[in-house]
């Protein structure tokens, strides 16, 4: 972090409030939201318990959140 931080004045502040924006509007929001909650339920309906596969499934969509474009 210390060897990264000198070089924030070359970030384009434009780009980083576009990719922001993009990334986290109320659509795609709504749509990842949608997408999860159809996996919990899918997963709560299944025949088996609903066990800790599920709750890392939730979590994996969530750090996809983060990091997709």
């Amino acid at each position: 972090m210390v060897e990264v931080l000198p070089l924030i004045g070359d970030l384009d502040r434009r780009k980083c409030r576009g990719s922001f924006e993009k990334r986290f509007s109320a659509e795609q929001m709504t749509e990842q939201y949608l997408r999860l909650y159809k996996r919990l339920i899918g997963a709560a309906s299944s025949p088996r318990v609903f066990d800790a596969s599920a709750v890392q499934a939730v979590q994996t969509d969530m750090r996809s959140w983060v990091v997709s474009s």
